[in-house]
Order: structure tokens, then C-alpha cells, then sequence
């Protein structure tokens, strides 16, 4: 049997990462003895809102994701996320619940393989050089250094 974690940290439009992402998790949960998890963090948290107006004919997100509760795959939404982009826990769709950071830890322990679906260095912020990464790469470290989590109580 094998055990995937999908992690999505990217939205829901704009790029067809979390789109991607969600194919492969329905791929995998059609096929026999796969057990799927995915995790919604960063601007991917935004995947988990119900309610979401598409172009008729556009792929719809959250369409997506019940696919995979309703598969028997699991979707953890990153809290402190969800309070960034002011989405309650009330407006998620149907099989999607807040989780926390030690959620995730022990999804990744759990699973055989974890597939991130992320850009680089995030949306309008690839460096043009290699000197540009190392430069946002210390600016990242330097701000991730004094940044502390706020605590968030999610239900179980």
C-alpha cells in the first residue's frame, strides 16, 4: 500500500500547480491501495474555500478537492493560513479541516512519499541570477529567523 502526501502551496488560479496536484491526488486515489493526504499551505489554503465562481468550463477547485474527500483522501488546511486570508473554518468545503504545522510534521512522517506542488521562490519573486537567489534566500532566512507562528486552537 502506498501512503502519499501532496502538499499545495500555491492558489487555487493562476498557476496550474494546485491543479496538478489535485489530478494526481485522484489519480492516485483510483488506483487500489494508494492512500492520499493533502495539505493546503501558503496561498494553497485559499483551495479549501467553498463557494468559488468559475468561467463555465473552467476547472473549479474546490470541485476538485471534495473529489478527493469523497475518495477517501484526507485535506488538512494550514490555520494560521486560513486566519491570514480571513477564511473561517466554517466556509470550508465539505471534507477540508483546519490543521496545524504538527499535523503536517506527522503527515510527512507518515507518508512513503511527499510531492510538493510550489514554486521556487513564490509568484513575481524568481530571481533573475543566481546571485538574485542567494540574495532572497538570505532576506528569507533573515525574516523566517525572528518570525514566530501566533498560536491557533483548530478543532479536531
Amino acid at each position: 500500500m502506498g501512503k502519499t502526501l501532496i502538499i499545495l502551496n500555491d492558489p487555487p488560479y493562476g498557476t496550474e500547480r494546485s491543479y496538478n496536484g489535485l489530478r494526481l491526488a485522484i489519480s492516485l486515489l483510483k488506483t487500489e491501495g494508494e492512500a492520499v493526504r493533502v495539505f493546503l499551505i501558503g496561498d494553497g489554503a485559499a483551495c479549501a474555500k467553498s463557494g468559488q465562481k468559475v468561467p463555465q468550463g473552467y476547472y473549479n477547485i474546490a470541485d476538485m478537492l471534495g473529489m478527493v474527500a469523497r475518495l477517501g483522501g484526507q485535506i488538512g488546511v494550514c490555520g494560521t493560513c486560513l486566519d491570514a486570508r480571513g477564511i473561517a473554518d466554517a466556509e470550508l468545503v465539505e471534507g477540508a479541516r483546519c490543521s496545524t504545522m504538527a499535523e503536517l510534521t506527522a503527515w510527512t512522517r507518515w507518508a512513503d512519499k511527499v510531492v510538493p506542488f510550489c514554486g521556487p521562490a513564490g509568484p513575481g519573486r524568481q530571481p533573475a541570477s543566481n546571485a538574485g537567489a542567494r540574495a532572497f534566500m538570505t532576506r528569507s532566512r533573515a525574516w523566517a529567523a525572528g518570525w514566530r507562528a501566533p498560536a491557533r486552537a483548530c478543532r479536531p
